[in-house]
């Protein structure tokens, strides 16, 4: 039996497109870890893992308190806004994504 060659080349391209993706979320975990490296946090393989476990919780509703998590569990002790601005910017880039497959 002949498989069929346009099924096969989408499975693959999905494959690949999974894999893309994979690699902005873990790039995006990335720039958090570094983040909070660069703040003085603690507990960075905690905060990454939570981001990662509940990545799926992430909506428009509660983007402010996955936020307000990250700076949580990375327990930073932030004085200047734009540091703060910063890991805003990296969670919205995750929000972004994600919101991109879905629609």
């Amino acid at each position: 039996m002949q498989t069929d060659n346009s099924f096969s080349s989408f499975l693959n391209l999905k494959r690949q497109s999974h894999i893309v993706l994979q690699k902005k979320f873990h790039a995006i975990f990335d720039k958090i870890a570094t983040w909070i490296d660069s703040v003085g946090g603690q507990d960075k393989a905690e905060t990454i893992e939570w981001g990662k476990k509940y990545l799926h919780h992430l909506n428009d509703l509660t983007k402010k308190s996955y936020f307000n998590q990250l700076l949580t569990l990375s327990k930073t002790n932030l004085v200047e806004l734009g540091e703060i601005d910063k890991l805003r910017v990296l969670v919205d880039e995750l929000y972004n994504l994600k919101s991109s497959i879905l629609s």
